[in-house]
């Protein structure tokens, strides 16, 4: 799906887990997540506005539409005693990498 910010205006409004996998160079992987609700849409991306999950108050959305997928279900929870979310639209999941390399199929 072609991104345009016209599409993207249609998630403003709407609250979205994010879910990180960080893919470090000895081949460990750590995850992190936050929440929040889209704010805004831009020529290169969404700004949400961070509900938890991080100590930022915005967090920028890649110019990526697909990556916006339903909410599969009712309530998340962070972590093993971690707050619970619910209300939510979509679930997102981005995987960082400090190179290309790491992010090809093992």
């Amino acid at each position: 799906m072609e991104y345009s910010v016209e599409q993207a205006s249609a998630f403003i409004g709407k609250r979205v887990i994010v879910s990180l996998r960080y893919l470090h160079e000895d081949g460990t992987e750590t995850y992190a997540g936050l929440w929040g609700v889209v704010e805004s849409a831009h020529e290169d991306g969404l700004l949400l506005r961070v509900e938890g999950g991080t100590d930022q108050s915005h967090w920028a959305i890649p110019p990526d539409l697909g990556a916006f997928q339903p909410a599969q279900q009712s309530e998340y929870q962070f972590g093993e005693d971690g707050p619970i979310v619910t209300d939510v639209d979509y679930e997102m999941y981005w995987a960082i990498a400090n190179s290309a390399e790491r992010l090809s199929p093992q």
